[in-house]
C-alpha cells in the first residue's frame, strides 16, 4: 500500500514536470546471477532483482525503495548512525544500484502519526569497491503517507529531481 502510494505520486507529479522521466514499479528485468555447475553454465538469470520503483531520465538511473516500517528520528544521529535502518535493506539496495549503474539511491519511510517533520537531511556515501571515486549517495527520505498540511510530498518531488 505505502509503495503504491509513492509509485502513484511520483509517477503523477514526475511525469508531468518533465516528459523525459518514466517512472516504473516493480521491474523485474534484471538478475544477480548465472548457475553454474561442474562450471558448465546451467541457467542464466537466477535470483531475480525487483526494485520498488525506477526513475529514469535520459541515460540516469535512480533506484528507490520503500519500507514500511518505523525508523529514528534524524535528530537521534549522533546517538544511532543508522537511525534504526537494517543492514539488510541497505545492502539490497546497493546491490540494485550497482546492477542498474546508478550512483543515486533512496530510501523512503513513512512518517509515524504525529511524528514532527525532519528539519535535517540525511545520505550516506558509499563507497564502490577500493574506488575512491566511484561512489553512490543514498538518501534517506520520510514521506508523509496521510494527508496533513503540515507534511509537503512537493519536498520529496523537489529531492527527487535534483538528479
Amino acid at each position: 500500500l505505502f509503495e503504491g502510494f509513492v509509485y502513484g505520486y511520483l509517477k503523477l507529479q514526475l511525469e508531468s514536470k518533465d516528459p523525459s522521466i518514466q517512472v516504473s514499479r516493480q521491474t523485474s528485468d534484471n538478475y544477480l546471477a548465472s548457475l553454474f555447475v561442474d562450471d558448465q553454465l546451467e541457467r542464466e538469470n537466477v535470483f531475480n532483482l525487483r526494485e520498488d520503483i525506477l526513475v529514469k531520465r535520459e541515460n540516469k538511473i535512480l533506484v528507490l525503495d520503500t519500507k514500511y516500517k518505523v525508523i529514528n528520528s534524524f535528530d537521534s544521529y549522533k546517538f544511532d548512525s543508522k537511525l534504526g535502518i537494517s543492514d539488510s535493506d541497505v545492502k539490497q539496495l546497493v546491490i540494485y544500484g550497482i546492477k542498474r549503474n546508478s550512483n543515486k539511491l533512496f530510501l523512503m519511510y513513512p512518517y509515524q502519526l504525529e511524528e514532527n517533520t525532519e528539519s535535517k537531511t540525511v545520505k550516506y556515501q558509499i563507497k564502490i569497491g577500493d574506488s575512491k571515486s566511484q561512489k553512490m549517495e543514498l538518501s534517506i527520505l520520510k514521506v508523509p503517507f496521510v494527508y496533513d498540511d503540515e507534511y509537503n510530498m512537493d519536498d520529496v518531488v523537489k529531492k527527487i529531481l535534483e538528479f
